[in-house]
């Protein structure tokens, strides 16, 4: 581990960061809601006409959570970017504790 100082972040970065920690909070609440609706808690799932409850509705969550979490990180990311970046400036950068692996100019995703 070796600790950085981080004083600005990429755009695409910062929205990897984001759809990344989406599918995290998303794997999570679809995750919660299954187990829950297992035992019987009531679970339901309105989209317009398109109704679900229950151990359904729970299955659904599970497989779809993730994704919507993820795209509305994204959308928050994109909002939240400039304040992130004017913040970051005024800060002069945050100190980061992580373990980096230094690669070339090659783009990784």
């Amino acid at each position: 581990m070796e600790a950085i100082i981080l004083r600005r972040l990429h755009f695409g970065s910062y929205i990897k960061l984001f759809l990344i920690s989406g599918l995290c909070v998303g794997t999570i609440l679809g995750l919660v809601l299954f187990v829950v609706s297992l035992f019987g808690v009531p679970v339901h799932v309105y989209i317009g006409s398109f109704n679900l409850w229950d151990i359904g509705a729970g299955a659904f969550a599970l497989i779809f959570a993730p994704a919507v979490c993820a795209i509305m990180a994204a959308i928050l990311a994109a909002v939240a970017y400039l304040p992130f970046t004017l913040i970051m400036r005024h800060l002069n950068g945050i100190k980061l504790t992580a373990e980096i692996e230094h690669t070339s100019n090659t783009e990784i995703i």
